[in-house]
């Protein structure tokens, strides 16, 4: 019996031995995982975290250490939830729940759950001793405020954002995106283990920054990325060096390339083939301790850039210089209170029209992060108001670095958001929502056919044909979001399925149509185009063309029906004036009818346009529902204030009872098409 109690009891020595040392084990390594954090080696820090979890699944420390350097530090968001839900299975009454309520919260503001983010926040609010972290909370909830308040308007996608994928994009943060104008060589920035230094920076705990270079194949396929120092090519004089060597900008013109070193901006000219080595631009933009960003105007008149020089309004500011008369520069100007906040505002472009400017701003309203806004050049110095450029573009995460080529409807933007390869990756982007007609990628036979049979090619002088291409619903069977329009080289405004073509001009006139598709795993704008021909004749000439018989409705008339100031829709005194149309027209079912509609003067031209088109259509729509076939209105004429009855036009005080009788829809009866 003594004998099986000894071995008993060095049994559960043993056990006691093992249970110890592993604790201790787990400790140490914690320990060591704080040590590195402390000096900002994260990614040391992640490997120290893991391994404790391997020695003790259930420990609540190396769980919650391990969520929130994944979350907070790595950008690892969907990897963190495992180890923070073991952490909330594992805690113990004494531990600090202060931490895995932001934790909680943090995931769900990073994956967009913002009422449940708010929740957690909310949760905490009173508990928060530490005032970075009730900082950071508070900035949060400023933005999901913000969020909440302003979601998604858009009724159809305006834009297709995809991962440029594995050829570029890493584990390790890439971003910074710069194209040659011929679209040959793709310059950027990364931070990955292989870099020059082969070090991290203990300010973020992240690997110093390296240039890159790839050769563009097409689309979505790039050559191996080489690191600058080791391309033999037109970059072997900017070197990669142990620290911070960025991408920033590039010229309209190729003709100049601008580098971040040393926390200052560099320029490299392009001579021969080849980029010359970099050379430190002049304090006019390098007066700060730090300049990160850089962008010349397409006429490079202006440069805009920014710096955390003082005088500004706190963090990076953004500042603009500009060329003068005499070949000078003139001081650097700070953009102003609007634009400048508290906090970061940076990644500067100046677009091709020369009047549009995208920045990231972490202080502006926005959804989390850096998010990008637009200004417009007002002046000189003068600038709009900031626009955010909405939840299709910005995440919650840090959206940045957003790049247009010179159509101003696609390029690159840099991003922290859920689904990447790692740390911040580099996606391109397709506005949706405007046209360009110099990129079409579908030619479709079928759907050629169908609009040249559909649309006309003849139309008579300054009428308003209505052309319709409604029958065109899908591209590849993707749904048709968008419609395009130009005529003679002048786009129209209009985003609909028909349109009113009026030309003011007799011979040949080209109209161009561009169909957008929404479709997510395409690679690029789903688009078809389509071009024809139209021939525009003199009323009377084009009316003596054809010979016109005896039309036996003259002596009927079709009475006209009024609107409301404003509305459209068909009224009820107005009902029995239609009815009595269509018992005429149902009488003689040959007949064929224009319909002209009008505004009173009051609103814009252009508005009056639309506004008469609606009362056309909405007398259109009460005919059809009242057995009168499509094809026997041959025309729709939206006039808007242009044939105004009694004078009343613009600046003319008139009565309303006068107002009214420009409010209308008239009928006018062509000529019978009588039967063999």
């Amino acid at each position: 019996m003594k004998k099986i109690i000894i071995k008993l009891l060095l049994s559960f020595s043993f056990l006691i031995l093992i249970f110890f040392g592993s604790c201790v084990k787990k400790i140490i390594t914690i320990q060591k995982g704080d040590k590195a954090y402390e000096k900002g080696n994260y990614y040391e820090a992640r490997n120290y975290y893991e391994k404790a979890t391997q020695i003790d699944s259930a420990s609540y420390y190396a769980n919650l250490k391990m969520g929130l350097i994944l979350i907070e530090d790595l950008n690892e968001i969907d990897e963190s939830l495992p180890y923070l839900q073991r952490a909330v299975r594992h805690r113990r009454k004494k531990d600090t729940i202060p931490d895995i309520l932001k934790a909680f919260g943090d995931y769900c503001f990073y994956a967009g759950a913002y009422n449940k983010a708010q929740k957690f926040y909310k949760n905490i609010d009173d508990v928060i001793i530490d005032n970075g972290i009730r900082s950071d909370v508070d900035h949060r909830v400023e933005n999901i405020g913000f969020a909440l308040s302003h979601p998604d308007k858009n009724k159809k996608s305006i834009a297709t954002i995809m991962n440029l994928g594995y050829q570029v994009n890493s584990y390790f943060a890439e971003y910074n995106s710069v194209f040659d104008h011929n679209e040959k060589r793709f310059y950027y920035t990364a931070r990955r283990p292989e870099n020059t230094g082969f070090s991290c920076d203990k300010w973020d705990g992240k690997y110093f920054e390296d240039m890159y270079v790839a050769e563009h194949i097409n689309r979505f396929n790039f050559s191996e990325a080489e690191n600058f120092t080791k391309h033999a090519h037109e970059v072997s004089q900017i070197k990669n060096t142990k620290k911070h060597d960025a991408v920033v900008a590039i010229s309209d013109n190729d003709s100049i390339l601008f580098s971040f070193k040393n926390n200052l901006i560099y320029i490299s000219k392009f001579e021969n083939g080849n980029w010359t080595e970099p050379e430190k631009m002049d304090k006019k933009v390098n007066k700060g301790k730090y300049q990160n960003h850089i962008s010349i105007s397409p006429d490079n008149k202006n440069i805009y850039y920014s710096s955390n020089k003082r005088g500004g309004y706190g963090g990076l500011d953004l500042y603009a210089i500009h060329l003068q008369n005499d070949n000078t520069w003139t001081k650097p100007i700070n953009l102003g209170p609007e634009i400048n906040t508290p906090e970061d505002e940076e990644s500067v472009e100046i677009l091709h029209d020369n009047k549009t400017i995208l920045f990231a701003s972490k202080g502006l309203p926005g959804y989390g992060g850096y998010d990008m806004f637009m200004i417009k050049k007002e002046g000189q110095d003068a600038y709009s108001q900031p626009v955010n450029l909405g939840p299709q573009i910005n995440s919650p995460s840090d959206d940045i670095y957003m790049k247009l080529d010179s159509t101003m409807t696609e390029g690159f933007i840099s991003s922290s958001r859920r689904g990447g390869y790692g740390d911040m990756d580099i996606y391109r982007f397709y506005f949706l929502n405007k046209p360009n007609f110099n990129k079409c990628n579908s030619n479709i036979a079928e759907l050629d056919s169908i609009l040249n049979q559909s649309i006309s090619s003849k139309i008579k002088l300054n009428d308003s044909a209505k052309i319709d291409v409604s029958g065109i619903k899908e591209i590849y069977s993707h749904p048709v979001l968008y419609y395009f329009w130009k005529f003679d080289n002048q786009i129209l405004q209009c985003d609909t399925s028909f349109n009113y073509i009026t030309a003011d001009k007799k011979g040949v006139h080209q109209l161009d149509l561009q169909f957008v598709a929404q479709c997510d795993t395409c690679y690029e704008r789903l688009t078809y185009c389509f071009s024809k021909s139209l021939t525009v004749y003199d009323k009377e000439i084009s009316d003596t063309l054809e010979e016109k018989p005896i039309d036996p409705l003259a002596s009927i008339t079709l009475n006209p029906i009024y609107f409301y100031f404003n509305k459209f829709n068909i009224r009820n005194d107005a009902k029995p004036v239609l009815n009595e149309n269509i018992v005429q027209l149902l009488k003689h079912e040959n007949a064929r009818i224009k319909i002209y509609a009008h505004c009173d003067s009051r609103g814009s031209h252009q508005y009056n346009l639309m506004l008469a088109a609606k009362r056309a259509e909405a007398a259109v729509n009460y005919l059809l529902k009242n057995n009168i076939p499509r094809e026997r209105i041959v025309a729709l004429i939206p006039l808007g204030e242009q044939e105004i009855k009694n004078g009343c036009g613009d600046g003319v005080k008139c009565s309303e009872k006068e107002h009214q009788l420009n409010r209308r829809v008239d009928f006018q009866l062509e000529s019978i098409n009588l039967k063999d």
